[in-house]
């Protein structure tokens, strides 16, 4: 394959994921830093199915309802509209369902030999990272935040809890996320 100069030592393909629940600018961070890295970036979304919602040990916040209250859809939706706003292509990006939960059915969605990228903010990333190396991926961590100051550290909590008492504080990315938010049952 040939490859441009702006392709050079760039990945053909890698993933990152999260709830995205709601997407905000951490998030965008975090996404755009693995998409500079490949020519294509799968986004895994994890909980994808908040009908079904699994017990995880190392972090039961995740399983609650009011933790979850977009859809799968509705996070493509938000992650498709910023990405686009932002110049990048749609063939450039694709999304999948990213049953961490279950990690015997991840390579049902995703191929073991794409790279990973991940963040680090809690002891529920060293989880996913270990789940995902004991799958045979190579898995690389992008930003660690784990030294910030707590109050610098941006939580899908926080947002959630703006948007029920009417304030986005200017930390949901796009105004799509913050109405998608508002319209579901949380609010």
């Amino acid at each position: 394959m040939n490859r441009t100069a702006y392709e050079k030592g760039k990945l053909d393909q890698s993933l990152a994921h999260g709830r995205f629940q709601p997407l905000h600018s951490q998030h965008l961070e975090y996404l755009l830093a693995a998409k500079k890295r490949c020519l294509f970036l799968w986004i895994g979304i994890t909980r994808y199915d908040i009908n079904e919602l699994v017990f995880s040990p190392i972090a039961p916040h995740r399983e609650k309802r009011l933790a979850n209250p977009l859809t799968f859809f509705e996070r493509i939706e938000v992650i498709t509209a910023v990405f686009k706003s932002l110049g990048i292509k749609r063939g450039e990006f694709g999304f999948v369902p990213l049953p961490i939960e279950n990690p015997d059915r991840i390579t049902n969605f995703i191929r073991s030999d794409i790279q990973v990228f991940t963040t680090i903010c809690d002891e529920w990333n060293l989880h996913k990272i270990k789940v995902f190396k004991e799958l045979g991926f190579k898995v690389e961590s992008l930003i660690d935040r784990r030294n910030q100051p707590k109050d610098e550290i941006i939580t899908g909590k926080y947002i959630r809890e703006s948007a029920l008492a009417g304030d986005d504080n200017g930390r949901i990315y796009t105004l799509r996320g913050f109405r998608c938010l508002r319209k579901t049952s949380i609010c």
